[in-house]
């Protein structure tokens, strides 16, 4: 009787001890969890752009410090030039930011460099992939990883003021439009004492692989490594027509094009310039910058169809040296997933 008592009582202090042991640990846990979302973070947040993308990131971002108490965000923002002069110092350093706008011409660079996180892990966790397509996801894969997060799909147009091309007498630029076209009204603007375009349109390899793209080329071979045309003369037509152009004050001369800092100087907004050539996701701010109706149309022909591509538009990526990755992952699919946010 006396045995068996014991061994009851002992059962009994060993199953009391686990329960209190449990009983602990879930609080120690619940506690835990409480400390992590009292837990104050700062996160640093990189983009580049015009005055009313900066408005609109920081909107965003106040919104979201309003939902999320305790996390902080420093915005670093700065024209698109002087962005990449200062990104390229803090990579170096191991010293980015936490959440960085990456762009398609440089992100196979900071990837290969190892200085992107892979975005893959948090699929499906932290950022919602439910309502995104394998073509948006993909915009941000190379080899098997997952470097940034499509920001939005865009093209190339030819962005201008109808009312200053009446000026030289043109109504309306046709849809089907050519090289050929372009140039009569280059030589129509500058005797208006206009230009027609700022300068080699966005950049000149951009408008120029365009080009090849029409002739059934491509700037670059697939993998990368060489170029993705032989025949030297669809450069030396190409840029000769530039070159011409800008001699008569056609268009705007590269040198003067890099002297515009800001949405606020470009020569569509100051009325000295018809046009230019941009993505299609800057057309709001140039018009609002410009305060006034402008009009969009694609790029000349011959084959334009075939020299259209769609672009990610710009990544949201979370840098490799971030301490706080899964709350980078967070804003990121804020910005993405957020009705509020995208309004």
């Amino acid at each position: 009787m006396k045995k068996g008592l014991m061994l009851f009582l002992a059962i009994f202090m060993v199953l009391s001890m686990a329960a209190c042991s449990g009983s602990s640990t879930t609080s120690e846990e619940e506690s835990d969890s409480k400390n992590s979302k009292d837990e104050e973070i700062t996160l640093r947040m990189a983009w580049w752009g015009s005055e009313p993308r900066h408005d609109y990131t920081l909107k965003m971002i106040e919104l979201y410090e309003e939902q999320n108490p305790n996390v902080k965000i420093q915005p670093e923002y700065a024209s698109w030039d002087d962005y990449w002069k200062k990104l390229a110092p803090q990579a170096s350093a191991n010293q980015l930011p936490d959440i960085i706008q990456m762009d398609l011409s440089y992100i196979t660079q900071y990837s290969n460099n190892n200085q992107l996180a892979d975005l893959k892990p948090f699929f499906g966790k932290e950022i919602d992939t439910i309502d995104l397509s394998q073509d948006f996801l993909d915009g941000g894969k190379i080899g098997e990883n997952y470097y940034g997060l499509n920001g939005g799909v865009n093209a190339l147009a030819f962005q201008y003021d109808p009312e200053l091309l009446k000026k030289i007498g043109v109504d309306k630029i046709s849809e089907d439009w050519t090289w050929e076209d372009y140039q009569d009204m280059a030589q129509k603007a500058a005797d208006a004492g206009l230009f027609f375009e700022n300068g080699p349109g966005t950049a000149p390899d951009v408008s120029f692989n365009y080009y090849l793209r029409t002739n059934g080329k491509r700037l670059y071979s697939e993998d990368g490594t060489t170029l993705g045309y032989e025949d030297d003369k669809l450069f030396v037509d190409f840029f000769s027509m530039y070159a011409d152009l800008v001699k008569e004050k056609a268009i705007q001369s590269p040198d003067a094009s890099a002297q515009v800092k800001g949405l606020e100087d470009d020569p569509v907004v100051k009325q000295q310039s018809i046009g230019l050539i941009q993505w299609s996701n800057q057309f709001i701010g140039i018009q609002e910058a410009a305060n006034r109706p402008l009009e969009m149309v694609g790029l000349p022909g011959p084959n334009a169809d075939q020299g259209l591509f769609l672009k990610p538009g710009l990544f949201w990526s979370v840098a490799n040296s971030s301490k706080n990755k899964e709350e980078a992952a967070k804003f990121i699919n804020f910005l993405t997933n957020d009705i509020e946010a995208n309004n």
